[in-house]
């Protein structure tokens, strides 16, 4: 059964598609299916992978409220897929340096055209927007809650319930748990240093 369900993308970016809408669609676990898809790519490609995968699950909320701003639709009616798409794209364009925004879009159309020409079509002018105006992007005020979550990255209802205690406490321990994967080398030398 699991030999079933190995992902076997073409690349990087197919690998991180894949791995998003399982993880969405069916509860499975990132970090597992990410293990069974970088045996297919070579070095430059699981690094990006594995950025995509963890950029794309630890901004979700960030990369949904931006995508919500350049969308006639809003995220929650969207088709995984779709969303998925979006969101790739919005993460290289708005977190990762390095990747041309022409190529970030047009990787994440090419994702979705299986789905139709329509389909594409959206994505690619939500992107186009998302390129033209990420840096007129006007985040909430950061004294209100709404901004903490974002920040923190937790779910609204979580935020809100946990900042009625200790905001200050709340912010720094969420942006803590955001923070990127360390490897498994960091943490062995971590952990033999103490």
């Amino acid at each position: 059964m699991a030999g079933q369900n190995k992902i076997k993308p073409e690349n990087c970016r197919e690998a991180a598609f894949l791995i998003l809408n399982r993880v969405e669609d069916a509860g499975a676990y990132a970090d597992i299916l990410l293990q069974d898809a970088l045996v297919t790519l070579d070095v430059r490609e699981r690094a990006l992978a594995t950025e995509l995968v963890y950029g794309v699950l630890r901004y979700r909320l960030r990369l949904d409220w931006i995508i919500g701003r350049f969308s006639k639709l809003k995220t929650n009616k969207l088709e995984t897929r779709v969303l998925n798409a979006l969101r790739l794209g919005v993460y290289q364009l708005c977190f990762l340096d390095g990747i041309p925004g022409a190529s970030a879009v047009d990787e994440a159309v090419k994702l979705i055209k299986k789905g139709g020409a329509k389909k594409a079509g959206f994505v690619n002018a939500v992107l186009r927007a998302v390129t033209a105006r990420k840096d007129k992007i006007i985040y909430p005020d950061e004294k209100k809650r709404g901004a903490i979550c974002l920040d923190i990255l937790f779910p609204s209802p979580v935020a809100r319930k946990a900042l009625d205690g200790a905001p200050g406490r709340i912010r720094r321990n969420g942006a803590a748990q955001n923070q990127p994967y360390s490897s498994s080398e960091d943490v062995a030398d971590k952990h033999h240093r103490h």
